[in-house]
């Protein structure tokens, strides 16, 4: 009896190591526009371009347009910002979808490295 319970516990084990816990990302399940705290908001606009951007309470004050591809849970790419259409920096977004709401975290150079965007819901259709 203690054998077959090692064995199924083992089976067990086996199977859940090949699960992952949060699945891939997917255009469709991240499309259209996010509102996130602190003023950010996301535009993912197609499957490989995403807007990010900043108010500052009354007007936009920082715009990012990021080009890239989707890999897994991440978007990788280059990016510029609204100041500055002449220099392209590297960047990968990593994307994590927890029911309804996205959060970015932005790692690479320029003004978006280390950046985080929280506590995204989809932005209203007005």
């Amino acid at each position: 009896m203690k054998k077959a319970m090692l064995l199924l516990a083992i089976i067990t084990l086996v199977l859940f190591a090949g699960c992952e816990l949060e699945p891939d990302i997917t255009f469709e399940s991240i499309e259209g526009g996010w509102e996130f705290d602190d003023g950010w908001a996301a535009g993912v606009v197609s499957e490989d371009i995403i807007d990010i951007w900043h108010y500052d309470g009354v007007e936009q004050d920082f715009a990012a347009y990021v080009f890239g591809e989707l890999e897994g849970k991440e978007f990788v790419g280059t990016y510029h910002t609204d100041t500055d259409s002449e220099t392209f920096y590297p960047i990968t977004l990593t994307l994590s979808l927890s029911g309804d709401t996205l959060s970015i975290t932005c790692s690479g150079e320029g003004p978006l490295d280390g950046t985080t965007l929280t506590g995204g819901t989809r932005a209203s259709e007005e």
